[in-house]
């Protein structure tokens, strides 16, 4: 002996983007008997109404900051609202924006990966011309006490 109950709706609010960068939002319902209807709410406004299984909601205008509620139905009664804040994100500036797109990402590490490089061969580069300046200064201001023997005992001052 199996029971079926009839009960109203009880929703969840999904934020998502899609292809176009657009904010989704997708409400999803569970109920018996199965939702068959939607309504959309922005700052208490309605602004949409579905019919169905579940109802998505694009928000194009990235201006369109604000509570949003869905409220599903089904022939018991209606969900409390679910509800989702889309707030403003401080955007970066000019070209700090241009850097933070994805695709630019993988170009600025690669950037900042070479400017390492080349300052650690800089480095490099510059101990080894030093070092050989210190040898020639040793090798010629005193020739019983050569550079080759200090460094051999490991004496050789670099400052």
């Amino acid at each position: 002996m199996s029971s079926k109950f009839c009960d109203r709706p009880h929703c969840a609010v999904v934020k998502e983007h899609d292809s176009s960068g657009n904010v989704v939002l997708r409400c999803e319902a569970q109920a018996v008997p199965p939702v068959v209807a939607f309504i959309w709410l922005r700052n208490n406004r309605t602004v949409q109404e579905d019919r169905g299984t579940r109802s998505t909601l694009v928000v194009p205008d990235r201006t369109s900051f604000g509570a949003y509620s869905c409220v599903a139905s089904n022939a018991v009664g209606h969900s409390e609202p679910c509800q989702l804040k889309l707030t403003k994100l401080p955007s970066p500036a000019g070209w700090a924006q241009l850097l933070l797109k994805e695709e630019n990402l993988i170009i600025m590490a690669g950037i900042a990966g070479g400017v390492v490089i080349i300052i650690v061969l800089l480095i490099v580069i510059i101990s080894i011309v030093v070092i050989r300046k210190r040898i020639q200064y040793y090798d010629s201001e005193d020739g019983h006490r050569s550079a080759t023997r200090l460094v051999r005992r490991g004496t050789l001052e670099l400052g």
